[in-house]
């Protein structure tokens, strides 16, 4: 028969009967080294940059379309687009075209392409908002000197690279040996500052980011050239 142990009493405090044998296993662990535990330390994720203007057709595939489509008759319908656009959903469809190719929103092309004679043209301040607004380049400046009756020419700093950029020289005897000046009504006589600004950032945006202008140019620049009156759809036009 299994003799019956009694509680362990020590300074008139009574432990459990298995006391030791606690105490001794609690002991042996704490002798044990602790196991490490290894730690994990995640691999630096590279960031992707950030894909600027990055152009999606509408007429990649049907949703594109489809979706160009529910937009264009929004657009269509309201009374903030310029006349030519009201009603037009086809001509809304090839705003929000070019739109998605320069990184514009859809009303800003709306309010600053005019219609010539049936071919777009693009407004000299949009231009200019454009490529101020762009990611890759800085705001743009003008060096305007007296030389041939007054001439200016754009600069801009191109940020992917640092390096200062500088557009051709525009003057006053190049407007008047071009016919620019001499036509009837022309802005070269009355305004001949501004004009020389907006032709010098029209050429330099045509020579650094053609990807702004898409090949399209500036209002100014087809009155200049054309040989008769123009009259624009939109209501931006004074005719």
């Amino acid at each position: 028969m299994k003799q019956k142990q009694e509680p362990k009493i020590v300074d008139g405090i009574e432990y459990p009967i298995d006391f030791d044998q606690q105490t001794e296993v609690q002991e042996q662990h704490a002798e044990q080294p602790t196991a490490e535990v290894p730690v994990v330390i995640d691999e630096p994720v590279a960031i992707q940059p950030r894909q600027v203007n990055q152009a999606v057709s509408v007429f990649t595939n049907a949703e594109s379309f489809e979706l160009a489509q529910r937009q264009a008759k929004v657009l269509a319908a309201s009374q903030l687009v310029p006349k030519t656009y009201q009603g037009n959903i086809a001509d809304c469809i090839i705003a929000i075209e070019t739109a998605s190719r320069i990184g514009a929103s859809p009303l800003m092309v709306m309010q600053n392409l005019y219609i010539v004679h049936g071919k777009p043209a693009w407004s000299s301040n949009f231009l200019i908002a454009t490529l101020n607004a762009s990611s890759a380049w800085g705001t743009i400046g003008y060096e305007e000197s007296d030389k041939d009756g007054g001439s200016c020419r754009a600069y801009a700093e191109d940020k992917r690279t640092g390096e200062l950029k500088y557009g051709i020289w525009v003057s006053v005897k190049m407007a008047t040996d071009e016919g620019w000046a001499t036509k009837a009504g022309s802005k070269w006589k009355t305004m001949p500052q501004l004009m020389l600004r907006y032709r010098a950032a029209a050429f330099f945006v045509r020579q650094f980011a053609p990807e702004i202008s898409m090949g399209i140019h500036t209002y100014e620049e087809v009155i200049d050239v054309q040989s008769q009156p123009l009259k624009s759809n939109t209501r931006w036009t004074q005719e």
